[in-house]
């Protein structure tokens, strides 16, 4: 046990969700007010008269599936699912659809309109959730190697420090509009492609060796037995 180790891993990723969470919050809350302000008049000198038309409203029937529903993820949603992998599988924060046992679901966030309360509710399960599996994988690495970066706990936490800095380099150089050099936006790009992989194999690396600990201190504990009957 490293108690030590899993606090230091959970307050750097409860710092990145936390300002992930908040920037993306943000971008959203600024484009809804953006599109609630009420279109400025272009054609002000043309004047109809509505008695001259006759509307008829047909009744229409609109149905909508949300399992169909395809939607562009931002970044920052993005970061969390891939290096907050189980605490974003458990909550399904921020997905339009989430599976029934998630936490959104529990909470009704599957509905349209979003009440403000249970947005909040869900993003603190989530930080909630974070927190506690950093504790427990930086408290019990799976690998004890003096190499610190051969543990998957530790590939996962450089990952997602490197991510976040590459996002908010590119969203620098959006704000700037910067087009000075020629693909300029392609290389942080692809390193961010590169940290993203890098972060899906260690999970995957994780979980296999998960799967593995209990199986191979079960043959340690079997093995003396063995040696003993022969």
């Amino acid at each position: 046990m490293n108690w030590r180790r899993g606090w230091v891993f959970a307050s750097i990723h409860l710092a990145i969700g936390l300002g992930l969470i908040v920037w993306q919050e943000a971008g959203y809350r600024s484009r809804l007010e953006a599109s609630s302000t009420p279109p400025r008049a272009v054609y002000q000198d043309a004047a109809f008269q509505t008695d001259q038309f006759t509307i008829k409203e047909e009744p229409n029937t609109v149905t909508f599936d949300c399992r169909y529903l395809w939607y562009h993820m931002p970044l920052q949603q993005r970061i969390i699912n891939t290096f907050e992998l189980p605490a974003a599988l458990v909550t399904g924060w921020n997905e339009p659809c989430p599976v029934r046992w998630t936490i959104s679901k529990k909470l009704g966030l599957d509905s349209i309109p979003r009440t403000r309360s249970k947005e909040i509710c869900s993003a603190a399960i989530l930080l909630i959730l974070i927190a506690t599996q950093w504790v427990v994988i930086g408290g019990f690495p799976l690998i004890n190697s003096r190499t610190w970066y051969l543990e998957p706990g530790s590939c996962v936490t450089v990952c997602l420090v490197f991510m976040s800095v590459i996002a908010v380099f590119e969203s620098l150089l959006e704000a700037i509009h910067f087009r000075w050099i020629e693909g300029a936006m392609l290389v942080p790009g692809m390193l961010g492609l590169l940290a993203t992989a890098l972060g899906y194999f260690a999970w995957l690396w994780w979980f296999l060796l998960l799967l593995w600990k209990p199986v191979h201190l079960a043959w340690q504990s079997t093995l003396p037995r063995l040696r003993r009957l022969s």
